[in-house]
């Protein structure tokens, strides 16, 4: 794990992004973590302690009304990020990070032991919160946690979505709030989707009207766009982009490159961004939804080798689909001078019903976004 950790440190270090981070109770793991992977002078500006009372009180400008919370950490974070701006010397991302954490100490604690974590930006505040199961760890176990949680907020504000595990027990979890950018808080966790309309807007959990075309839409192509015009006038309903930020077998995207992706739709496509990489994990988010796919997903979507190689679990993924009403709209694809559609693939006969196909003579662009990549 510290691998991990390290390879995460170094990412944070080599983005501009310089931190202020504040500490009280826990969490002090992350500064030695911070501080001993080369390249810590480019990102961090200053790291404090307010350890006593007193000392956080100062810190803040006014007596928390519990020290160990979640508005603690955002007033902390908040703090910080004012901080950063007064020592910033170039004009950089900015962040200040706030930890305040309730331990296992020698004595019997009648609370909950917890640590809140915030980060603050320009344009929103995240926050992280674990409630641990007391006598599970020591007080140094808490901490690394602790710790690590730090460090999984300064990366997620460097845009780095940290390849790191977090050894939690299955009743521990990290709960994720925030207000602010609502593409910061899908890419932290803190919502299940974000609508961002062809005009700009921008509406948290927001409900996209139609069917769904899923996509990476790195580049946004010519085919993209016949099959959403082709399966708009099939349906007789409006086609929504759908991208979600994490994938099954790629690293999950930064909120600058969705930012960068959203422009190609500008004044063309509303795109509904999720975090639900597989079709079973999308129509929990958008239940009742048309997808819009090719033959090359559809011939993934039925094959237990993505399932892996358990026919069982494909089958429950296309049985869960169905049960909250998820269905197909398949285009075909030219496949070794072929072309191929839905009559090509082994559906099970109980899951037939769920999908329907686009004839060759409908539409065909035998086109890709990685041919388009490489030119």
């Amino acid at each position: 794990m510290d691998a991990e950790i390290q390879d995460v440190i170094r990412q944070v270090h080599a983005s501009p992004v310089q931190a202020v981070v504040v500490v009280t109770g826990g969490g002090a793991q992350s500064i030695s973590r911070l501080l001993r992977v080369p390249g810590a002078s480019r990102t961090v500006l200053e790291i404090l302690v307010p350890y006593s009372e007193r000392a956080l009180e100062d810190f803040l400008g006014e007596r928390p009304h519990q020290v160990a919370s979640v508005e603690t950490a955002e007033a902390m974070s908040r703090q910080a990020h004012r901080r950063a701006m007064e020592l910033a010397e170039a004009d950089v991302p900015l962040v200040g990070i706030g930890c305040t954490a309730a331990l296992a100490t020698d004595r019997l604690k009648r609370g909950a032991h917890r640590v809140h974590v915030a980060r603050c930006t320009s344009d929103s505040t995240v926050t992280y919160s674990i409630e641990f199961t007391k006598g599970l760890r020591d007080r140094a176990g808490e901490d690394t946690l602790s710790g690590l949680l730090v460090v999984r907020a300064l990366a997620e504000a460097a845009g780095i979505a940290p390849d790191m595990s977090m050894p939690l027990d299955p009743t521990e979890h990290i709960v994720i709030g925030g207000s602010g950018d609502p593409i910061d808080l899908l890419v932290a966790g803190a919502l299940d989707r974000v609508l961002v309309r062809a005009d700009g807007t921008i509406t948290p959990n927001g409900r996209p009207n139609g069917a769904l075309l899923s996509g990476s839409f790195d580049p946004l192509h010519i085919g993209h766009r016949e099959l959403a015009t082709v399966a708009a006038e099939a349906l007789a309903m409006q086609v929504t982009m759908e991208m979600s930020v994490a994938n099954v077998d790629k690293p999950p995207l930064s909120a600058s490159v969705i930012r960068e992706r959203l422009k190609q739709f500008e004044g063309m496509y509303d795109v509904v961004l999720t975090k639900a990489p597989t079709f079973a994990e999308k129509v929990q988010v958008l239940p009742g939804s048309c997808f819009v796919i090719g033959y090359d997903t559809m011939k993934r979507l039925i094959d237990p080798a993505y399932y892996h190689d358990d026919e069982r679990k494909m089958r429950k993924a296309l049985l869960s689909i169905a049960q909250l009403g998820g269905r197909f709209l398949v285009a075909g694809r030219l496949d070794n001078g072929i072309f191929r559609t839905l009559e090509d693939v082994p559906v099970p006969g109980e899951f037939r019903d769920m999908f329907e196909s686009i004839s060759e003579h409908r539409f065909r662009r035998d086109i890709s976004s990685t041919h388009l990549r490489t030119g």
